[in-house]
């Protein structure tokens, strides 16, 4: 589910997605231009786990905000757990911003 709190002054033009099955997370999507490269690099180093769409002349990186915790989930499960579900979660945003751009603009 896409998320946003456009009231909350912290959270202005900042955008989630909520996956809300297992492992359920919530992930910031970070937007870059294609030539913001040392920023995006910089994220990807200091991030545990990372998605990452390049659609267009824009880079999304997606981060983990939040995860349930769950005994069930141990360090090393995050590469088989959380990692396949950021990449889903890249491959879902592409899908959303194709079908953004196909909808009809409206006039005011």
């Amino acid at each position: 589910m896409l998320c946003s709190n456009p009231v909350a002054a912290k959270s202005v033009d900042r955008l989630f997605i909520l996956h809300n099955r297992y492992p359920m997370l919530l992930a910031e999507v970070h937007c870059f231009n294609n030539t913001e490269v040392a920023k995006v690099q910089y994220i990807l180093n200091q991030a545990y786990s990372v998605g990452r769409l390049d659609h267009d002349k824009d880079i999304f990186l997606f981060t983990i905000s939040w995860i349930e915790p769950t005994g069930a989930m141990m360090p090393r499960d995050v590469n088989d757990k959380v990692d396949p579900v950021l990449r889903r979660m890249a491959d879902w945003y592409k899908s959303y911003l194709i079908w953004e751009d196909s909808q009809p603009n409206e006039a005011p």
